[in-house]
């Protein structure tokens, strides 16, 4: 049995082992319970998942899928992993999904993406595009399953609220929401408004997901007329997704017609 002050001892060793081979050996060094993975260790989203299956054969435990949203410390990872079930002594069977069927015809001429959704939606819409797997360690077989039609449908309405909302050719949006149908229907929303969809991570405190800082990041000098949309959390807004209000960035530049 090992104790408290060995357990964050090992999670310490995995944490600087992978900055040290991320970033330098110096800043891993300098790596605590209490540095921000981000700002400190300099581990963006792909960095700390990296980190969460370390950890997870390094204690031999099943971090629920949910914790990369919500660790920002390795003290944060420590608390998840002390709540984690132990990994079960035989192998887990993986749930496999059978293929979907091949398609009679594939599209001609489409340029971008959009134009591809259009023809899959117009040709086969009930035809599954997204099978995006969900929910934790008890229940890993969930699913979600989203065809072309519906898709299509619900990146148009999202469409249509930004550019109520004033978006215009160009604009950065940014989109601060977990992997899942919420993310990739307001992904292709921005596009089929003519914006640019900017991934912000979830995890990043609020502070660093700020309008602010969204707009420093995310709008670029190619675009005549930078701008930066933030998205605030309204479910009620806009039926199945996040999203629901789009404030322009104090910060942004005038717009010039």
């Amino acid at each position: 049995m090992t104790t408290s002050a060995q357990d964050e001892d090992l999670l310490l060793a995995v944490v600087r082992d992978l900055v040290a081979e991320r970033r330098t050996v110096d800043r891993a060094a300098l790596a605590t319970l209490d540095s921000e993975f981000d700002h400190d260790l300099g581990l963006d989203s792909l960095g700390v998942t990296e980190l969460l299956a370390r950890t997870e054969d390094a204690f031999g435990v099943s971090l629920d899928r949910g914790v990369l949203a919500t660790v920002e410390t390795p003290r944060d990872l420590m608390t998840a992993v002390r709540r984690a079930p132990s990994r079960s002594r035989l192998p887990s069977i993986p749930v496999r999904h059978p293929a979907p069927p091949p398609i009679a015809r594939t599209p001609d001429a489409t340029a971008t993406l959009t134009e591809a959704l259009s023809w899959h939606a117009r040709t086969h819409p009930d035809r599954v595009h997204l099978r995006i797997l969900s929910g934790g360690t008890e229940d890993a077989g969930t699913q979600d399953e989203v065809g072309y039609g519906e898709l299509q449908s619900a990146a148009a309405t999202v469409s249509a609220a930004l550019l109520a909302r004033d978006l215009r050719p160009g604009d950065r949006a940014a989109i601060m929401l977990p992997t899942g149908r919420d993310y990739f229907t307001t992904f292709l929303g921005v596009l089929l408004a003519g914006g640019v969809p900017v991934p912000r991570s979830t995890r990043l405190p609020v502070r660093r997901n700020s309008p602010s800082t969204c707009a420093a990041r995310s709008t670029s000098s190619a675009t005549r007329r930078p701008a930066c949309w933030s998205p605030i959390r309204k479910p009620r807004a806009w039926p199945g997704w996040y999203a629901a209000r789009w404030s322009q960035c104090a910060t942004s530049s005038p717009r010039t017609n």
